[in-house]
């Protein structure tokens, strides 16, 4: 997301030269803190967070399986004939691999469903939002626009820029949003934290 806010700033580069007759009007936004508090990005979260849980509910239930099934064979492991000793073991050599398959199916990088998902979700809000930047920036003639949350910018002394433009951006997002064609809605949520890049399963 720390590239959010790339292609705007590109297209706003062009107007550059035309700008260099007059004092240069410079603004930042923080895009992190935009879509912090955007409710499509809000939204899109809790789906993502959702379909997270699912998916690790998935792997413990699996994890709980092989474990139940290798303790049992440890307990067993003296009675059994050489035969049966080895197929129990091929058994849960198997599930195990199978296991692992499954996880990289769902968090693999880069063509892991997680990321696939949020991949999914992710790139309208990031059109809607460099076009918000664009419309900000065209409406108030806004030469360039930094954005602070990137390692793009390695210093702004904020008070000596034009404004900060996080509150008019978000304005530009809500108003497109209000525009649309309102979806169904189920019952409000709290807003999630962003989810996190990597899954993190019990006990890993």
């Amino acid at each position: 997301m720390k590239r959010i806010v790339l292609p705007a700033l590109l297209a706003l580069l062009v107007a550059l030269p035309q700008a260099r007759a007059r004092e240069l009007r410079l603004g930042i936004i923080n895009s992190e803190q935009i879509l912090s508090n955007y409710g499509e990005y809000q939204s899109s979260m809790r789906s993502l967070k959702e379909e997270k849980e699912d998916w690790d509910k998935q792997i413990k239930s699996r994890e709980d399986e092989i474990q139940a099934e290798v303790n049992d064979f440890q307990l067993q492991e003296n009675t059994l004939s050489p035969v049966t000793r080895s197929e129990r073991r091929s058994n849960i050599d198997r599930r195990m691999a199978e296991l692992e398959e499954f996880k990289g199916e769902i968090y693999g990088e880069p063509g892991g469903r997680f990321f696939k998902r949020n991949k999914e979700l992710m790139e309208p809000l990031i059109t809607k939002v460099n076009e918000a930047i664009r419309g900000v920036a065209e409406e108030e003639g806004y030469d360039l626009i930094l954005d602070n949350s990137t390692p793009i910018v390695v210093y702004v002394k904020e008070e000596s820029i034009d404004v900060n433009l996080n509150q008019k951006v978000l304005e530009k997002l809500q108003s497109a949003t209000a525009a649309a064609p309102a979806a169904p809605k189920g019952d409000a949520k709290p807003a999630p934290k962003p989810i996190p890049p990597q899954s993190q399963t019990n006990g890993k």
